[in-house]
């Protein structure tokens, strides 16, 4: 967390893209607890945002499936 949070830190303008496969939501909520306590701010995106606003093949996936449930987040 420490790498990412200097990285963007260095220019305000920066933000970073992360793909979480969620297979247990307790270990998403800690992430997203530890990018809020050093500071970041998060924001779950859209997947069909995503689709169109970046290069993202998202071919065979199965948004519906709990086995490959994939949440996008933008920190800064």
């Amino acid at each position: 967390m420490a790498t990412l949070r200097l990285t963007l830190q260095s220019n305000k303008a920066s933000q970073a893209l992360i793909a979480a496969t969620v297979r247990n939501e307790e270990t998403l909520e800690l992430f997203l607890c530890e990018v809020k306590r050093v500071g970041l701010h998060v924001e779950e995106m859209a997947l069909d945002d995503v689709r169109e606003r970046h290069f993202v093949d998202m071919h065979g996936s199965q948004p519906d499936s709990e086995a490959s449930q994939v949440k996008i987040y933008k920190i800064s």
